[in-house]
């Protein structure tokens, strides 16, 4: 009996890519966004969505790991070079956060 050709796309992969598709959805449409907007977004099915993210906190919650893990990682690399790292945070993070809705209350920035 032949097996199938069809591999499923490594979970971690996947996961990634549902986070990035809800960072760029979230940052345009807010935390409240459908859900059906990061499943495009990504191009995965609903069900890929919910086998690695049970709800919109749970995603919510990946990405701020996510974040903090990246600046983690940043700061590390400029370690030795603390004015560097300061320029970098004073410009990179209040860019990013000034064009996202509050997560918490959805309002849009002023």
């Amino acid at each position: 009996m032949p097996s199938s050709t069809t591999k499923r796309s490594d979970p971690a992969t996947r996961r990634a890519q549902l986070l990035d598709a809800a960072d760029a959805v979230f940052t345009t449409h807010g935390v409240n966004a459908p859900l059906e907007l990061v499943v495009q977004h990504a191009g995965v099915g609903r069900a890929t969505l919910y086998r690695q993210f049970p709800d919109r906190h749970a995603i919510l919650l990946a990405l701020l790991e996510r974040s903090a893990q990246r600046t983690q990682d940043r700061a590390q690399s400029l370690k030795d070079r603390p004015d560097a790292f300061l320029r970098c945070w004073n410009t990179r993070p209040s860019a990013s956060c000034a064009r996202r809705p509050c997560p918490t209350t959805g309002a849009s920035p002023a």
